[in-house]
């Protein structure tokens, strides 16, 4: 009865080819439409993903280029895009092994081979996102040492130069109180105190560039 065929109930003996009773089970088409959804959203997302692990290579570049500060905001651009896709990928594993499991119920042996397929495109997807994630973190931790060393040379010139100003800054004040001083009435008295601060800065520079302070 052509009947049967046409609601997808197929009798025993079956008179048409295997190949024709497999299209005929129910739901196959739905099946094989889910398939093909899955694989065309597992292609884009690979794509971006690729797009993603070249934004990371050229951070790499970047960032030892010196252009670190402004890597950080950069890698938080990036970081957000592979969290969305990992937290979106995580569960599809369970849903498509659950679907493994039953496929062959539903659709037939031989529907088996599509949804391995599809399995073998999420391992790969999924395998890039678990790289990006990896060179996304080596990357940030690599960043902010680079910037700590940064900030402590930043740090430590300053330092030794507020160390290599202070005689200068105790002879002036000590030569700016309102009472009696040396060479206060001596028409060089300018001069001297000021040579005097300049060498008091000069030899404390020399002992901080002996100390490697600077």
């Amino acid at each position: 009865n052509p009947w049967y065929f046409a609601c997808g109930y197929i009798p025993s003996p079956c008179p048409l080819p295997v190949p024709f009773q497999i299209l005929l089970k129910p739901y196959y088409f739905t099946g094989i439409l889910f398939l093909k959804i899955t694989r065309e959203l597992y292609d884009q997302v690979e794509n971006h993903l690729e797009k993603v692990a070249l934004e990371l290579l050229k951070v790499e570049k970047d960032i030892f280029a010196g252009e670190q500060k402004a890597m950080v905001k950069k890698l938080a651009g990036i970081n957000r895009d592979i969290l969305d896709y990992y937290f979106t990928l995580k569960t599809h594993r369970q849903i498509l092994n659950s679907f493994n499991e039953t496929s062959a119920e539903l659709f037939g042996e031989r529907f088996t081979h599509h949804i391995e397929v599809a399995i073998g495109s999420y391992d790969k997807i999924w395998n890039m996102v678990e790289w990006s994630r990896e060179l996304f973190t080596d990357l940030r931790q690599t960043n902010e040492s680079l910037l700590a060393i940064k900030t402590n040379d930043t740090a430590k010139t300053l330092t030794a130069l507020a160390f290599v100003f202070l005689p200068f800054t105790i002879i002036s004040s000590l030569f700016g109180v309102n009472t009696a001083v040396p060479f206060e009435s001596n028409r060089f008295g300018f001069a001297i105190v000021a040579g005097l601060a300049l060498i008091s800065s000069l030899i404390v520079l020399g002992l901080a560039k002996y100390q490697k302070w600077l």
